[in-house]
């Protein structure tokens, strides 16, 4: 910081950038461009997976099938623990099919402009 920050007197000058007084070292290097946050690689791994995010209400529910899908094969159940929470019945009936589909689950039409595009990008080598 101190070889881009010029004439610095005071440790205040040091996190003070174009007249913006920095709470601390760290978002000083930020406003540097010296430091990435995550956030760029979070939104990138996030536009990546498209629509085969799920929020977390889903993921509960497809925890709790796999919850349940195993006490049955134990002989028990969810229901033997009260205050536990039971899966959506449509999801337990149909777990393998239902993550499947999740995975399954994307823009055909996407895809198949996306291959022609990368397609007709390709050499001979």
């Amino acid at each position: 910081m101190l070889t881009r920050v010029k004439g610095t007197t005071s440790y205040e000058d040091i996190r003070t950038i174009n007249g913006v007084l920095h709470p601390t070292f760290k978002d000083v290097c930020y406003a540097l461009g010296l430091l990435d946050n995550d956030k760029k690689y979070i939104d990138g791994i996030e536009k990546r997976a498209g629509g085969l995010l799920l929020d977390d209400a889903r993921i509960k529910d497809i925890a709790l099938a796999k919850i349940e899908n195993i006490l049955r094969t134990n002989g028990r159940s969810l229901r033997d623990f009260p205050p536990m929470p039971l899966p959506n019945a449509a999801l337990l009936s149909n777990m393998e099919n239902a993550l499947l589909s999740e995975e399954l689950n994307y823009d055909k039409q996407a895809l198949i402009a996306q291959h022609s595009t990368l397609f007709g990008s390709l050499t001979q080598e």
